[in-house]
């Protein structure tokens, strides 16, 4: 039977006769807190905060923290929609089995691709940063000029090795990292800022007069990585209390986190923060941190920048390797993919697989000598519109699934119908709007 042929059932279990010998799966006892928090570093608040809020600024004017507000709202709809359906299937899930069972095979099958192609684009695009991050660094310290693609490849066999092993640091970086935000933005507020606070970062009216649409595009950007919950299924306690408490912790800390530090960056810069995020885009954070907070916690903050970086690359490799791992089990990729290591409860041969993919396409980049921030804008805008695509593609298959199931009579319209629909809404009006504007 082909891969085309095969259709999930919409019960618990696989059917056994396809089902793979290898019967071995992941486990483990993750908590709430401790999946939050891997959650938490793929997303990289601190990255985000640093790097990505200046050009939200930009594209959103003053009015900035209103794109994270309505992203926000957006992401607990969609996290409403996959999460009411994941509750039928005990199986760890992929945004391709919800496609396929709401969508058919056909549609699956592209998405597996799909998504396995945007996570990869993420993680290839992630160690160039970590290159470029860790280059410029080492330059601040008066250290020499390293070329990027050199410490690129040395943060691809850290991360690559802790993979294999299945060592989790994430959640202990975020701790640290999350408390450097939270030093600068309370320094801030205390202050007053540069002319006090304000509420027009806080204007419907203005934001809607700005460049809406790459705005709420980067702040989409800055939100990937918050689905991951679902992937963890077979390594933590309790799946069906832990992942939906996980997702909407993570959305709403995420969220919360985005909202104030960008209104804490305009604050800090009153009347200039746009001037500010429009010239000095990656100095914006940094600078404001030495001139509110210390020059001291400005260079730790730069040190667990790039040790973010690293922890935030670990995330995502072990995300896309869940999902080849996933694929295998599901019968999509060939059953070894799916073996796990006998001593460290990993799933080592996708791990290598991820890693060989990773080196592949970095390997060309270094012979070649690009841009690496060319590189990482491309990639990471390469991976936006892809999982942006699955999203929308996920909520329209949440819809025909309930209707198709005969569900709606008995399920709660607000999850099943209104929180998927107005996801689609809001994306293809968001795709209109920007079209128009290009």
């Amino acid at each position: 039977m082909s891969v085309s042929e095969t259709k999930l059932p919409l019960s618990i279990d696989l059917n056994p006769s396809i089902a793979h010998e290898n019967t071995t799966q992941l486990k483990g006892q993750m908590s709430t807190f401790t999946l939050t928090m891997t959650v938490l570093a793929f997303t990289a608040p601190l990255v985000v905060v640093s790097g990505f809020a200046p050009f939200i600024i930009t594209a959103g004017g003053m009015a900035a923290p209103v794109a994270f507000i309505i992203t926000t709202c957006l992401m607990l709809l969609f996290s409403m929609s996959f999460l009411t359906m994941a509750k039928y299937s005990s199986k760890p899930r992929n945004f391709y089995l919800f496609i396929r069972e709401g969508l058919g095979s056909t549609m699956g099958l592209g998405a597996t691709f799909m998504s396995i192609t945007a996570y990869l684009m993420l993680l290839i695009g992630t160690y160039v940063l970590c290159g470029v991050s860790i280059s410029s660094l080492i330059t601040s310290f008066g250290g020499p000029d390293i070329a990027w693609w050199i410490l690129a490849l040395l943060g691809w066999g850290t991360v690559s090795t802790i993979g294999y092993f299945q060592i989790d640091v994430s959640a202990k970086i975020m701790f640290v990292e999350l408390l450097l935000v939270i030093i600068f933005n309370t320094s801030v507020f205390i202050t007053g800022g540069a002319e006090g606070l304000s509420r027009l970062p806080f204007s419907f009216e203005s934001f809607f007069d700005s460049n809406v649409s790459v705005a709420l595009l980067f702040c989409i950007l800055a939100f990937i990585g918050f689905e991951a919950t679902l992937l963890y299924r077979d390594e933590v306690k309790n799946p069906e209390k832990t992942i939906p408490k996980a997702t909407y912790i993570a959305v709403a800390v995420i969220g919360v986190i985005y909202i104030v530090s960008t209104y804490a960056l305009i604050t800090a810069y009153g009347s200039n923060a746009l001037s500010m995020a429009e010239n000095k885009p990656n100095d914006m954070f940094t600078d404001g941190m030495t001139l509110y907070v210390t020059y001291t916690i400005t260079q730790i903050a730069h040190l667990f920048v790039v040790t973010l970086i690293l922890a935030t690359l670990l995330s995502i490799h072990n995300a896309v390797t869940r999902y080849i791992y996933n694929l295998s089990k599901d019968c999509v990729l060939p059953g070894k993919f799916s073996t796990i290591h006998p001593k460290f409860n990993s799933p080592y041969l996708a791990s290598l697989t991820v890693t060989i993919i990773a080196i592949t396409a970095l390997i060309p980049m270094c012979v070649l000598v690009v841009d690496g921030a060319t590189i990482y804008g491309k990639t990471n805008g390469l991976c936006c519109v892809g999982v942006i695509i699955l999203m929308s593609l996920v909520s329209l298959s949440v819809l025909v699934w309930f209707f198709k199931e005969g569900h709606f009579k008995t399920k709660n319209y607000l999850t099943a119908v209104i929180a998927p629909t107005h996801f689609i809404h809001c994306f293809s009006s968001n795709c209109n709007l920007y079209y128009a504007k290009c």
